[in-house]
């Protein structure tokens, strides 16, 4: 009889921390912390922790692409205005 292997699923993580943030942009760990502190990019600190959500690393992405800076059209919690 034949053995049934479970598939589990992969869960794709919303949060990365500075390092998965940095190779998600191909950048350096201390780019994304400049990044983060000069609130270019919106984050989230857990604890001593700092995180990026994927979707705001996407909005940086098209943003940059388009020419625009990050912050012009969002207020510091990087909600549009």
């Amino acid at each position: 009889m034949a053995k049934k292997i479970a598939v589990v699923p992969t869960v794709k993580p919303r949060l990365l921390g500075v390092e998965s943030a940095a190779e998600y942009l191909s950048t350096t760990t201390w780019a994304m912390r400049k990044l983060a502190w000069s609130k270019t990019v919106p984050h989230i600190k857990l604890g001593t922790r700092i995180l990026f959500d994927i979707q705001d690393l996407d909005t940086f992405i098209a943003r940059a692409k388009n020419g625009e800076k990050y912050g012009t059209s969002c207020n510091a919690a990087g909600i549009p205005r």
